[in-house]
């Protein structure tokens, strides 16, 4: 099933709702952010290097450019299925659209016995990976969806453990990723 473009700019928005405005804290890794767009993808966006003041000034419209091309249309996540997109959206937002995906494949080889479809675990959402995801999100419904969820929660977990300058945002990360989670 194609993601609709109502569907598309909902997501969007909803992402950039959570994200919100300008932010430049020394202890994000991200750097400075609006809207959930940070230097370096701004830089990577425009082709060559982004001021912080551009990244301030950032419109909406144009981060929803970058979120629609860089993160779901460019990694291929716009073309799983419904139930998998926001949380696999989220997750490339947060920590690169490689990561959302091996969190995935690593998800859909877990529940491989059951779907007859195991996966390379590349970070690419090629037809292998999205054919695992249909059958699984058709075998799991809203299970998947948390599955991954739960696969993540653990990822930033880890993270944080690795490197505990993080720990401040550890509260808010689990909220976001809790909130992305479906009732079964």
């Amino acid at each position: 099933m194609e993601l609709t473009a109502e569907h598309r700019k909902r997501l969007i928005a909803q992402l950039i709702n959570r994200e919100g405005g300008y932010v430049n804290d020394p202890n994000d890794r991200g750097g400075p952010t609006k809207w959930g767009i940070t230097q370096k993808t701004l830089s990577r966006y425009l082709k060559r290097p982004a001021s912080i003041d551009e990244v301030r000034n950032l419109e909406k419209q144009q981060a929803e450019e970058i979120y629609d091309r860089e993160y779901l249309s460019e990694p291929r996540i716009d073309l799983l299925p419904y139930s998998l997109i926001d949380p696999v959206f989220d997750c490339a937002v947060h920590s690169g659209p490689r990561k959302a995906i091996i969190l995935l494949q690593d998800v859909l080889n877990q529940v491989a016995d059951e779907t007859g479809l195991p996966v390379i675990v590349d970070g690419i959402l090629g037809p292998g990976t999205r054919a695992a995801a249909i059958a699984a999100d058709r075998l799991m419904g809203g299970y998947l969806r948390n599955a991954y969820c739960d696969h993540r929660l653990a990822f930033i977990k880890d993270t944080v453990r690795s490197d505990p300058s993080q720990v401040r945002f550890l509260r808010g990360w689990i909220n976001r990723i809790e909130a992305l989670k479906v009732p079964v």
